[in-house]
């Protein structure tokens, strides 16, 4: 599995699904705690009418309350592979 900061919600989930059969991740941190709130459902207040959206699930995967799930093997993004359009995280994937 390939994550980066942009890694968040159900692509956590889909991240602690795959390792929990054995696969690794590769790359940076994900943007997101592991333990989250989510599936939203919309409601509308009865008195003001305005609308909003509540979290009714709390996803509690993982000990403590880490910032990030740390990627098994670290690999950094950084601009000067992306100047000349490499990316060394799915190339150490591939290999």
């Amino acid at each position: 599995m390939l994550t980066d900061r942009a890694s968040m919600s159900a692509a956590i989930e889909a991240v602690l699904e795959s390792k929990a059969i054995g696969a690794r991740s590769l790359g940076e941190p994900t943007g997101q705690r592991p333990n989250f709130m989510a599936n939203l459902v919309p409601f509308t207040s009865s008195r003001l009418q305005l609308a909003f959206v509540r979290a009714t699930l709390y996803y509690d995967r993982v000990g403590g309350d880490p910032d990030t799930l740390a990627p098994d093997v670290q690999l950094p993004y950084n601009f000067s592979d992306w100047l000349v359009s490499r990316d060394t995280v799915l190339e150490r994937a591939l290999a």
